[in-house]
């Protein structure tokens, strides 16, 4: 059996803070009558060399909204105002609550 050559390492799968890395290698030979077959590594994984720490961000919300009208005239009633979610926490941000 032979073997090719190492492929390029792959890009890391991670933007940023720990990811990993593939290379490859195919069967370029099957093993002859009588010969010996392949018993060897067609691909290897590594960490990610170099990456910068991600950036953890926060939930942020919006102002709150002015308050509605009141459902009823007279005799209590409610009235209501919500906000929303301006951007949402990245991994290992705070989350909205």
């Amino acid at each position: 059996c032979t073997l090719g050559d190492w492929h390029d390492w792959s890009q890391c799968s991670s933007s940023c803070g720990p990811g990993s890395q593939i290379r490859q290698r195919e069967v370029s030979g099957l093993r002859e009558h009588g010969g010996v077959g392949c018993n060897s590594t067609l691909s290897e994984l590594r960490a990610c060399q170099g990456n910068d720490a991600c950036i953890v961000s926060d939930c942020v919300w919006h102002d709150w909204v002015d308050w509605g009208t009141c459902s009823r005239s007279c005799g209590g009633g409610q009235h209501h105002r919500v906000r929303h979610i301006k951007a949402r926490p990245s991994p290992g941000g705070r989350t909205c609550e």
